[in-house]
């Protein structure tokens, strides 16, 4: 939420606008009567476009903007709210990599204040607890994260440049709700979830619509052989990128010995022994656990049918909170994504990615809209939340959202 002395000052100015145009007085006895009092929409030239906008090119930007400008045009159309004043926004999201192919990611946000009448005075809120986001080319979480994991870097898919996406083990996607899979996958209906947001008595509400393009899913699955592949992946960067850290110890406690030993400081030094010696053991440790976790992944893409290893990959739903093992006691032994199978489509979670056929088709316009999120935040319990829900949000024209992914 962007408060700023500006925003609380044209939000203000416009109520006291609304008020005088329609011969209400700006003074009042209570806030519930204020539900009636008709509002209005401020656009986005209001308030700074904001996030990351100079990370993109300009011509990424004219034609974010250009979406985005379409997207409050049909937003306009048929509005109605009382109770309250709409404020907009544009947002510019983070860089981000549809698995290896980058598109930008640019929001229309709108904030529902509501009136309440302060000390005998007409005021909008100066927070709002229901909007509207409206996101082309949305981002969703990977489910794996090399956040945790020594030297990020040698991750990327490029790691002299330190840049571009991820492995492909860092790039599959889980979606433990098989409704919101289908519902992003087809591009049709909406989900409605509870996340736990705004207070214990009148929660916040998230209704989700994802549009897409027809005929085209957003989503594919991954295989076992992939899965598997990904993992012997992961292994060799996991075993340099450790053995890297291990021995510039083992260089540096060298130094210092040498250094030591010339003064004659023999503490210091069998200290730095020590160290040397210890980070030796580990680097035999790292070597032998890298063969063992490769050895029964590279066992199984041997073993296995053709047949077996294109089915689906499905894991353990709890393998996150276990070091992306299936155990603790896996972890302990072999470390991070220690494989041990797959599971039931009933009992674990289907592992997808992001379809590349849908994103490489505009990878020389990475602003064009390839799928749009529409998300609705509200609460049950407040009237003029629901107002919003029942009025502004049933006429919302989501088939004209929908069609700018074709105008393109």
């Amino acid at each position: 939420m962007k408060k700023n002395f500006q925003t609380s000052f044209i939000l203000v100015f416009f109520g006291v606008l609304i008020f005088s145009k329609l011969g209400f007085s700006q003074s009042c006895k209570e806030t519930d009567i204020l539900l009636n009092v008709p509002g209005k929409l401020i656009d986005h030239n209001s308030a700074p476009t904001g996030g990351f906008v100079s990370d993109y090119s300009a011509a990424e930007k004219a034609r974010a903007y250009k979406t985005l400008n379409a997207v409050e045009e049909i937003c306009k159309k048929n509005f109605y709210l009382t109770g309250g004043i709409a404020k907009a926004d544009f947002d510019f999201r983070e860089k981000y990599f549809f698995d290896k192919y980058y598109h930008v990611t640019s929001a229309y946000k709108i904030g529902f204040y509501s009136f309440l009448c302060d000390k005998g005075v007409i005021k909008p809120d100066h927070e709002y607890g229901t909007d509207i986001s409206i996101v082309v080319n949305p981002q969703l979480n990977y489910y794996f994260s090399p956040d945790e994991i020594r030297n990020f870097s040698n991750y990327y898919s490029d790691p002299v440049k330190n840049a571009g996406p991820l492995i492909s083990l860092f790039r599959m996607i889980v979606i433990p709700d098989k409704k919101k899979a289908e519902a992003l996958n087809n591009g049709s209906g909406y989900v409605e979830e509870t996340t736990g947001g705004g207070d214990a008595y009148d929660p916040d509400i998230y209704r989700t619509w994802y549009l897409t393009k027809p005929g085209k899913k957003l989503l594919a699955e991954v295989t076992r052989k992939e899965y598997l592949e990904s993992l012997l992946e992961f292994y060799e960067r996991e075993k340099t990128a450790i053995s890297e850290n291990t021995e510039s110890r083992i260089t540096e406690a060298k130094k210092y010995m040498e250094t030591y030993q010339k003064n004659g400081n023999t503490a210091m030094y069998q200290s730095h022994l020590e160290n040397k010696q210890k980070a030796e053991q580990e680097l035999s440790g790292i070597t032998t656990r890298y063969v063992t976790k490769k050895t029964v992944v590279a066992n199984l893409l041997k073993s296995q049918t053709e047949s077996w290893l294109q089915q689906p990959a499905v894991i353990n739903p709890k393998i996150r909170n276990s070091s992306y093992c299936d155990s603790d006691d896996d972890f302990k032994k072999t470390g991070y994504f220690t494989f041990t199978h797959f599971f039931d489509n009933e009992s674990g979670d289907l592992v997808y990615k992001w379809n590349a056929d849908y994103f490489k088709e505009q990878l020389q316009s990475p602003a064009a809209p390839l799928f749009i999120k529409v998300s609705f935040r509200y609460k049950a319990k407040t009237k003029f939340s629901t107002n919003i829900k029942d009025n502004f949000m049933k006429n919302l024209d989501l088939l004209s959202i929908s069609k700018l992914l074709q105008s393109q």
